[in-house]
């Protein structure tokens, strides 16, 4: 079935399939986003790995519902077990409260746990028997909640490394890269870059109100070419290259 080259998932955000490897990708993500299991997706830094979630949470059932971005590599461990599982404690008159975590926020909706073999031991453990039972427990707390969530998952490391190196949880990765997505660098579809290029000077020239302008072919496959011959070639970075405008 033909889709469209330049698909909209949300307000700002647009997937960009104009590549045969892209393509592939969009018919993976819509089957993945016909079923409710974990999803591993993988890729270099900067490759769009966020973008993928997105699409498979706008493709689903629960495209209404919150999705939540959590990056895990810059939180620290203690504050990520209370970001994800939320916390319960007493107040200043000794009531007992509670603080729902990202897990609870986005209920029925879809969850990204961006750079999720950067979490400690401990964290993946209650990561994993939430995805062996369904449900999990506050910090503190002592009831168990049922957890009406999508989980998605995402790295750029070697996964099967980090593992035998003990820095993932072998049963954890196991559990996650049954299905597994893997977004391809901007330097495995140059034949994108014309199309991205000109999708990017058009939102600019309708953000700031300036006339669009008009890019031959030749410039076209010239501006980016220095980045992309670059190592990784990155969609992220080559978006950086024109400031207020975003895929």
């Amino acid at each position: 079935m033909y889709q469209p080259e330049i698909e909209r998932i949300s307000e700002e955000l647009y997937f960009i399939a104009a590549s045969p490897v892209t393509r592939r990708l969009r018919t993976q993500a819509e089957l993945l986003s016909q079923t409710d299991v974990p999803v591993l997706i993988t890729g270099e830094a900067g490759s769009g790995k966020t973008t993928a979630a997105r699409l498979i949470h706008s493709l689903s059932i629960r495209s209404s519902f919150p999705f939540m971005p959590v990056k895990c590599a810059v939180i620290t461990s203690d504050l990520l077990e209370n970001e994800l599982f939320g916390y319960e404690h007493a107040s200043a008159n000794g009531r007992p409260e509670s603080t729902p975590g990202k897990l609870e926020q986005c209920a029925k909706g879809t969850i990204l746990l961006d750079e999720f073999d950067a979490m400690p031991d401990a964290v993946q453990g209650r990561l994993l028997k939430l995805l062996e039972t369904g449900e999990f427990v506050r910090c503190g707390g002592r009831t168990p909640i049922r957890a009406d969530v999508r989980i998605i998952a995402a790295t750029c490391g070697d996964l099967e490394l980090a593992a035998a190196e003990k820095r993932v949880r072998e049963d954890l990765f196991y559990r996650l890269s049954v299905f597994e997505l893997r977004v391809p660098p901007l330097r495995e579809r140059r034949e994108e870059i014309p199309l991205l290029l000109g999708h990017l000077m058009n939102r600019l020239t309708r953000r700031y109100g300036v006339p669009a302008p008009r890019l031959s072919s030749a410039l076209a496959g010239r501006v980016p070419a220095a980045r992309v011959a670059r190592q990784p070639a990155r969609t992220g970075e080559f978006c950086q290259t024109f400031p207020g405008a975003r895929r």
